[in-house]
């Protein structure tokens, strides 16, 4: 369970505390995700004292009842980690939040190379102790194309941060794709599975638009279950209504010494 509206931070404590303990009332609830920013553009509002007293008793019933309480926040770059979000990030594991993480946007400009990713990432787990997670690659929205950055240097940005950081805070960057979902463009190989008739379009338009995309596999489960319209039907062509093709791995850097 995903509780945001934009940010938690807006509710009012009190409003938000009697939310989250009816949730952890149902029986069927096993992960509950607090998302907010404000951990890191307001953490003021983390570190007030009714708001520290009322997470520990949200989280003391969590864990007694067995149900994951996490903290989701946004941080695009390390000069955003301050002091002080350190300190509301502490504050919040101190008193019983099972993980606090990091879900960015990769920005051209802002965060798009290896030393600022691993800088951001030193930052976030030894300082901050915030989880890398998630580095989402900017949504295909209007006026946002100057932040974009391509498939295929994304594939390469996660291999070059590979093997400085533990492997469980190493972070995945992620593509979500219209209609589809989330998907990892992090090696050659992109999975997408079959959906729906209306989602066939997306996909197809999708790999198109990104030739970095070597290998495509198309399962949705078995290929056979798929009806026709979706596969060599739809495409005109004999077989599939795909076309992949097979590049190299991109070169791994040498790590530092």
């Amino acid at each position: 369970m995903v509780v945001s509206g934009g940010d938690v931070a807006n509710v009012p404590w009190k409003n938000l505390e009697s939310f989250l303990m009816r949730l952890l009332g149902i029986q069927t609830i096993r992960d509950i995700r607090l998302a907010t920013k404000a951990l890191v553009g307001l953490p003021q509002h983390w570190l007030q004292p009714e708001v520290v007293e009322g997470l520990e008793r949200v989280a003391r019933t969590a864990a007694r009842r067995g149900v994951n309480l996490a903290i989701h926040t946004h941080v695009n770059h390390v000069n955003s980690l301050t002091p002080l979000v350190a300190r509301a990030a502490h504050t919040a594991l101190e008193v019983g939040v099972r993980d606090v993480r990091n879900q960015g946007v990769l920005m051209r400009g802002v965060n798009a190379t290896s030393a600022d990713l691993l800088d951001l990432c030193f930052g976030l787990q030894g300082e901050a102790g915030i989880l890398p997670y998630y580095f989402y690659m900017c949504d295909m929205i209007p006026n946002a194309e100057h932040w974009r950055v391509a498939v295929w240097q994304a594939q390469a940005l996660q291999h070059d941060i590979m093997g400085y950081l533990p492997g469980y805070a190493t972070p995945r960057i992620v593509c979500d794709v219209p209609f589809v979902g989330n998907s990892t463009p992090t090696v050659d190989k992109l999975k997408l599975t079959l959906r729906p008739v209306d989602r066939y379009d997306a996909m197809i338009t999708y790999l198109q638009a990104h030739p970095g995309v070597r290998d495509v596999v198309v399962s949705g489960g078995d290929v056979a279950k798929a009806p026709s319209v979706l596969l060599g039907a739809r495409s005109g062509s004999g077989s599939t209504g795909l076309t992949t093709r097979r590049g190299r791995r991109p070169a791994r850097r040498a790590r530092r010494p």
